[in-house]
């Protein structure tokens, strides 16, 4: 994804987000998110990289 950050891709991206809790509830995708994020810790041992490969993150990367 391209690192130069506009408000119109930070609201597409956060929308993306919204949709994501609105299918999994607000609390069901915190605690997802957070586990994804938590996995990945443990996994890369890095918290850029954690977040970078969050499937929540590259779906709003992917669609922003």
């Amino acid at each position: 994804h391209s690192k130069e950050i506009t408000a119109e891709k930070l609201i597409k991206h956060e929308l993306v987000h919204q949709s994501q809790m609105d299918r999994l509830g607000v609390v069901g995708f915190y605690i997802a998110y957070t586990w994804e994020w938590i996995s990945g810790l443990i996994r890369f041992r890095s918290f850029s990289k954690a977040y970078r490969e969050n499937r929540f993150e590259k779906e709003a990367y992917e669609n922003d």
